[in-house]
């Protein structure tokens, strides 16, 4: 599967993409949001993993939103608890929820489980 993680910890991301790489999946690195490129190579990837803690709410939110329109699964990784009306956000945008810390397999286990879906977002509607 075609990763994209969007992170800022670079301890954190790199040990990510090592443990996602051993799964045999490509994963890319992106350390921050930058509309442009953002943009404009986000359709290379069936899955895009992004931490919450990478900037505020209101540009998370907003990349998530695009995320969706583009039929992308997403997991969201952040760091603390939300109140519940922005856990309900997060959670009607995102495949996976997952709270640091969390296990390494919590991780491959949703990865694998959006796989096996097998459905691409743009037929769903249809489906």
């Amino acid at each position: 599967m075609n990763i994209l993680i969007i992170c800022n910890n670079e301890s954190y991301s790199k040990l990510l993409c090592k443990c996602l790489d051993t799964d045999g999946h490509d994963v890319v690195l992106f350390n921050q949001i930058d509309d442009s490129y953002f943009k404009a190579e986000l359709e290379k990837y069936e899955l895009i993993i992004l931490d919450f803690a990478i900037a505020g709410f209101a540009d998370v939110y907003k990349t998530m939103q695009y995320i969706k329109l583009k039929y992308i699964h997403l997991i969201v990784l952040t760091p603390i608890h939300f109140n519940h009306y922005m856990m309900s956000f997060i959670k009607i945008l995102a495949d996976y929820t997952l709270i640091y810390p969390f296990q390494l397999n919590t991780l491959s286990t949703c990865i694998n489980e959006i796989g096996e879906r097998n459905i691409p977002f743009e037929n769903m509607e249809k489906a």
